[in-house]
C-alpha cells in the first residue's frame, strides 16, 4: 500500500488499492465448486450435492505447496528450499523495505516460528514471546510490538477478528484475533514441517498447541484464506465466534448486511456431534440472522444433513 502526494501525483482518485492473497482453493485445483458462499449467505443454497476426490493427504500437500503462483510447480526439496528463501528474504528484504533493520535475525526466526505454531489458536502476543525465549532472555516485549506491527502491514500476518453482535447483546464475545500467517504453507515451512510429517504424526515444538492438532490448525487457516477470497469478491467479511465462557466455538462466521453464515471445520471425513452443537446454539439464539450452517470436511461428499446443517468438502466451496 502506497501513500500519494496529491500534489505530485495527477493520478489521485483515479488508482485503487487491492489486497492481493495467494491463491483459494478452487483457483489451485481441477475440481470444480459445488456450493457457492454467496448463496449460503442469501439462504438460497437449497440442497446441496457434490464429490470431492481429495482426502486429508491431499489437503496436507495443498498446505504444503502453498498458494503462491510461482512456486505451484515445484515439488519436494526445490519447493521446501523456494519457499525457506522466502522466509529468509521477509529479513533480508521486507523489513528492510519499511526500515526496520533486525539488530539479531535469528531470535526474529525463533519468534516468527512461535508464532507459526500459533496458527489458528488466540495464543496471546506474550504467550508467542515466551515460547521463543533464549537462554538470554531475549527477545524482550518492546522489541516484538515493530514485528507485529510490520508483519501485518506487509500482509505477512493476517488475523482473524472475533465476531460481534449487534450492540447490546448481553451474551460475551471474545474479541481476541486467531493468529494466521498470509498462507499456510509458510507457517509449516516456518515449522520445518511436510505434508508426510502432517498427517504421520511429525513432532512439532510447541508450548502452544497440541502436537495432534497440527494438521487441523494448517487446515483452518487453510480455509481461513480461501474464505477471505470469497468474501473479498462478495464484500463481505470474516472472523470467527467465541463466547468467554468458551462453551461456544465457531471457526467462521461470514456476514453480509445482518445475515449471517456459520461455518464449522473439522479435519475428519463427516461431522459429529461437537462440530454441529455450537451452530445449533448460534441458530437458535439468533434465527432471525442466520441464513445457513455448515461444516467443512476433508470427506468425499456433500450433503444436507436431516437437521438442516450443510456437509460440505472444504474442496466443494467457492465464492
Amino acid at each position: 500500500t502506497a501513500i500519494l502526494n496529491t500534489a505530485a501525483y495527477p493520478a489521485t482518485g483515479k488508482v485503487t488499492t487491492i489486497h492481493m492473497r495467494p491463491l483459494s482453493l478452487p483457483e489451485r485445483l481441477t475440481v470444480a465448486p459445488t456450493v457457492s458462499l454467496a448463496r449460503l449467505l442469501d439462504g438460497t443454497a437449497g440442497s446441496i450435492a457434490g464429490t470431492s476426490p481429495l482426502g486429508p493427504a491431499d489437503y496436507a500437500r495443498e498446505i504444503e505447496r502453498s498458494g503462491f503462483p510461482a512456486v505451484r510447480h515445484l515439488s519436494g526439496q526445490a519447493l521446501h528450499d523456494k519457499l525457506d528463501r522466502y522466509l529468509g528474504e521477509i529479513v533480508t528484504r521486507d523489513l528492510v523495505e519499511v526500515n526496520h533493520r533486525l539488530r539479531k535475525p535469528d531470535t526474529f526466526r525463533r519468534w516468527l516460528r512461535a508464532y507459526a505454531s500459533a496458527t489458528s489458536t488466540l495464543a496471546p502476543w506474550e504467550a508467542i514471546r515466551r515460547a521463543c525465549l533464549a537462554p538470554d532472555g531475549t527477545p524482550w516485549a518492546p522489541t516484538t510490538h515493530p514485528w507485529i506491527e510490520n508483519l501485518t502491514n506487509l500482509r505477512l500476518i493476517e488475523q482473524l477478528p472475533g465476531w460481534q453482535p449487534a450492540a447490546g447483546d448481553t451474551m460475551g464475545f471474545v474479541t481476541g484475533q486467531r493468529r494466521h500467517l498470509a498462507d499456510p504453507g509458510l507457517a509449516l515451512r516456518a515449522l520445518g514441517g511436510t505434508a508426510e510429517g502432517l498427517i504421520g504424526g511429525q513432532h512439532f515444538t510447541s508450548d502452544l498447541i497440541a502436537d495432534a492438532d497440527m494438521f487441523a490448525a494448517l487446515l483452518n487457516s487453510l480455509a481461513a484464506q480461501s474464505l477471505r477470497v470469497f468474501a473479498q469478491v462478495g464484500q463481505t467479511e470474516v472472523s470467527h465466534l467465541r463466547t468467554r465462557s468458551a462453551l461456544h466455538t465457531i471457526d467462521f462466521v461470514v456476514t453480509g448486511g445482518d445475515r449471517l453464515a456459520a461455518i464449522q471445520l473439522t479435519a475428519a471425513p463427516t461431522a459429529e456431534g461437537v462440530d454441529v452443537a455450537p451452530l445449533h446454539w448460534l441458530r437458535g439464539r439468533y434465527p432471525d440472522r442466520v441464513a445457513d450452517l455448515v461444516v467443512l470436511t476433508t470427506g468425499p461428499r456433500a450433503s444436507r444433513r436431516p437437521d438442516g446443517i450443510a456437509e460440505i468438502p472444504l474442496a466443494l466451496l467457492g465464492p
